[in-house]
């Protein structure tokens, strides 16, 4: 093959959602047993120091991996996965700005 010839960079991987639904699983149950959990852009957040945020990203983990793995074995279409994960992330905002603003009351 020709490095040219990128028809098979360009072809999608056939089990993404598997293979990614497994990281997922893999850095929750790596985070839940060591109590480090891997944050955005490669931060680390510790189970004694911040117990609240760090739950919620190993159980963020743990649901977005399950149901990936979910969505690839029951062969779920890719624009609903791509929808109900658009919609999470949008719920997921609004609960932090509705939360940021009952703050900036207090």
């Amino acid at each position: 093959m020709t490095p040219q010839d990128w028809s098979w960079f360009k072809k999608p991987m056939p089990h993404g959602r598997l293979v990614f639904g497994v990281f997922l699983l893999f850095l929750a149950v790596r985070g839940t047993c060591t109590g480090e959990a891997w944050a955005y852009l490669g931060q680390v957040v510790y189970r004694d120091e911040e117990p609240k945020k760090f739950w919620s990203l190993v159980a963020t983990h743990y649901l977005v991996g399950i149901f990936l793995i979910g969505a690839d074995v029951f062969e779920v279409p890719a624009d609903f996965v791509i929808r109900v994960l658009f919609i999470g992330a949008f719920a997921y905002i609004v609960y932090l700005l509705i939360r940021w603003v009952i703050r900036q009351k207090r």
